[in-house]
């Protein structure tokens, strides 16, 4: 049987946002196994990053009000999009080879591999 693995790098974009930075990173991170399976690639079995650059990186300030004019504040949010380079181990299930079995008589099976029941079917 042939080897069905094969390995390819892949650059895939992903965002995140949050209330932080690091938990904005981590939620685009987060997404780059969904974005992966999402494509119809073959099986894939090991996902390792490569590098990845911040495409863009946005503090988001809101003034919020209580009453809409009492005691005013700054809700603040971050927003990254990133590019990751990722390097992907797959199995190519395609490629496979798929041994075909007819199943029709069971009793012909059963004797064929020795059953003891086999005479069970014929009597029907």
């Amino acid at each position: 049987m042939d080897n069905l693995i094969y390995e390819k790098d892949k650059l895939i974009f992903v965002s995140g946002r949050a209330k932080d930075k690091k938990t904005a990173f981590t939620s685009a991170l987060n997404k780059v196994v969904q974005q992966v399976i999402s494509e119809k690639i073959d099986l894939v079995f090991r996902i390792e990053p490569i590098s990845f650059t911040v495409e863009q990186l946005k503090e988001i300030n809101k003034k919020e009000y209580f009453c809409y004019f009492f005691f005013p504040r700054i809700c603040q949010s971050y927003e990254v999009k990133l590019k990751v380079l990722v390097h992907l181990k797959c199995v190519a299930i395609e490629d496979a080879i798929c041994q075909k079995i007819e199943m029709g008589n069971q009793a012909n099976l059963l004797k064929a591999a020795g059953g003891k029941d086999a005479h069970f079917y014929n009597s029907r």
